[in-house]
């Protein structure tokens, strides 16, 4: 938890990210104004949750298939993979009739976009009473 002084109209604050981040993180952001303020009409508390994308480059595997161009039906046929980066992977192989694939409308799936997409938040934000406490009782 990191808390940064609002002095301006904007703020930034830079975050290290880590692998163990990945995919994303979410950045709650609360902003506490003075309770005796008059400049505003802006509640006492706001706040607000972002996702921050997070990339780990070292998740992403390249495979290569060495093959024929073509392979018929009920003949032999040898397949090599292998992965471009000598990475460990496992790997299935499903060998289907391209015309069938077209009549379906299949669509090769992105199994890194499928592990790696967003997470969802699964905490309820809080209330921050106890940090307006804590301020109100620092200053």
């Amino acid at each position: 938890m990191r808390s940064a002084p609002a002095l301006r109209k904007a703020v930034q604050l830079y975050i290290q990210s880590k692998p163990e981040m990945a995919p994303n993180i979410y950045a709650y952001v609360t902003v506490v104004q003075p309770h005796a303020q008059t400049i505003n009409d802006m509640p006492v508390r706001l706040y607000g949750v972002v996702p921050v994308m997070v990339e780990d480059p070292q998740t992403r595997l390249s495979p290569k298939l060495e093959m024929a161009d073509e392979i018929r039906s009920q003949k032999p046929f040898e397949i090599k993979v292998s992965e471009t980066s000598k990475k460990p992977m496992t790997y299935t192989i499903a060998v289907v009739d391209e015309g069938l694939l077209d009549i379906t409308g299949f669509k090769t799936p992105d199994p890194w976009k499928y592990f790696y997409a967003v997470k969802r938040l699964v905490s309820r934000p809080g209330s921050v009473r106890f940090c307006t406490w804590c301020v109100r009782r620092n200053t």
